[in-house]
């Protein structure tokens, strides 16, 4: 009697587990799905959400210990330098907007490698202070 009920409740918590796990994959992809679609929809209207800013990357946070300074951007490459595109007269006004978020996407992904090596130099500074 008490093995019968020990297996039912092996099973109920096995089925739940199962349960949960089906309903976690799949609202996630329903999630992922939705958001797509509300993209999709947002592009073909032209329009964007109140809440979205109108720049790129403005609700970017530096962390609360790095100064502004040390974030700055860094040197525009040179002219030599083949990865440096210029935009070409002959592309469209789509094509010109591509390459301004790319080139800012760029620009944001090096800041925060830049305040990401910042912060690792200070804890690293502040072990070997610590160990001493």
């Amino acid at each position: 009697m008490d093995e019968e009920r020990l297996i039912l409740e092996a099973l109920k918590w096995i089925v739940l587990v199962f349960a949960a796990g089906f309903v976690g994959y799949f609202g996630k992809f329903l999630g992922i799905q939705f958001i797509s679609w509300l993209k999709r929809r947002e592009e073909k209207t032209g329009r964007h959400s109140p809440d979205r800013s109108a720049e790129f990357g403005t609700h970017e946070r530096r962390p609360p210990d790095v100064p502004v300074r040390e974030l700055e951007a860094p040197a525009p490459p040179q002219s030599g330098n083949d990865t440096a595109r210029e935009p070409s007269s002959i592309r469209s006004g789509r094509e010109q907007e591509n390459l301004v978020k790319k080139t800012q996407k760029e620009h944001l992904k090096q800041r925060k490698k830049h305040a990401k090596a910042v912060l690792k130099q200070r804890k690293k500074e502040s072990d070997q202070t610590g160990k001493d």
